[in-house]
């Protein structure tokens, strides 16, 4: 028992010094399989003849069951020391400390420090307009007050952090803020609480061309332009489903990355231009580039070949792949165009 105790917490140990990176290679039999063997080999070798002897002795042995419900206890203990921990790290968080407003018909809560209590309620407002909280989620996040602007801290398990379904979501929304707070320095992080303390990134559309195409651009762009950023909208949702295939993600959700690509069981396709929502317009620097992006994306349709998949997911980046080699193909001829026009006397 002594050395259950103490591997236990070796164990354990272990596991929170072994980078994440590393342990997710780790297959998740190996460590039971492991130490089970360590412990028989242990019991064989330090009490398994005194165990013999006592048997052949007539000595009275406890049943099966009562092993189980002591090493159930184990458990139990093991258990109530994990999530009382994890508790304990998510409910006295320091950054998660402050003021806080309670979304009841939201099931959200924002907490804010360096705030007024009339300047976090504008802020969670404007929020709620921007439909950053899901009803059937309890959502948390907390808004701090900076030189030049606001932070949001958002708890989130490590292994959503490069998740396209939720940068992408989030991403949206931050470019949202920033149009809505101009002077304003948005700043969004994410953070998990654990063993090992607090670890957060920062995460920002610069960061990865993935994500550039949420935010507004500044000033006109030209054709080209225009066509690279539908060619990375259509790249960004490429990855998506492929995160989802990676992670064995049986349902992910992009109602809040706006798009004008219809997702279905049995093929994607345009929606209608009367029904592109507005949020997808103000990823163009106008309605009039966005108009052209949309053309060209009902271009990109052209030739494709609708492949059946048990998972539609790998039926759906099937078709983005032919989408974006039809627009690169179309970029192609874009420049040599441009070219031909900026050199006309190349070809006498």
């Amino acid at each position: 028992m002594i050395i259950g105790i103490l591997s236990t917490i070796l164990l354990f140990s272990l596991l929170i010094a072994i980078p994440q990176k590393y342990s997710e290679k780790i297959p998740h039999y190996f460590i039971p399989a492991a130490y089970t063997g360590i412990i028989a080999f242990l019991l064989e070798k330090l009490q398994g003849k005194l165990i013999k002897d006592h048997i052949t002795r007539d000595g009275g042995v406890h049943s099966g069951w009562r092993a189980a419900k002591i090493g159930l206890v184990g458990l139990c203990i093991t258990l109530i020391f994990i999530f009382g921990y994890s508790f304990a790290l998510s409910s006295f968080s320091p950054e998660m400390e402050g003021k806080v407003i309670n979304l009841k018909e939201l099931r959200g809560k924002v907490f804010y420090d360096g705030l007024s209590d009339e300047e976090a309620t504008e802020i969670a407002n404007t929020l709620k307009k921007l439909d950053y909280f899901d009803p059937n989620e309890a959502v948390f996040l907390k808004i701090e007050k900076q030189n030049d602007g606001y932070r949001f801290l958002i708890p989130m398990p490590k292994k959503a952090w490069t998740s396209p379904e939720l940068l992408g979501f989030l991403l949206v929304k931050k470019a949202e803020l920033e149009d809505l707070y101009p002077t304003k320095q948005i700043s969004i992080f994410l953070f998990e609480d654990g063993f090992r303390g607090r670890e957060k990134t920062l995460i920002d559309y610069k960061g990865s061309y993935l994500y550039s195409w949420v935010k507004h651009p500044l000033s006109p762009e030209s054709d080209s332009l225009i066509l690279q950023r539908l060619i990375i909208q259509l790249s960004f949702w490429k990855a998506f489903f492929e995160f989802g295939i990676s992670n064995n993600e049986a349902y992910m959700s992009w109602g809040g990355i706006p798009t004008p690509i219809r997702f279905a069981s049995n093929g994607i396709g345009a929606m209608d231009q009367d029904r592109i929502s507005q949020n997808w317009i103000y990823t163009f620097y106008d309605k009039e580039s966005a108009l052209k992006a949309y053309n060209w994306l009902n271009f990109s349709f052209h030739g494709l070949h609708w492949e059946e998949n048990k998972l539609v997911y790998k039926s759906y980046i099937s078709a983005l792949n032919g989408m974006i080699s039809n627009l690169k193909g179309f970029q192609n001829s874009l420049s040599s165009i441009k070219k031909e026009t900026a050199d006309p006397l190349k070809n006498n």
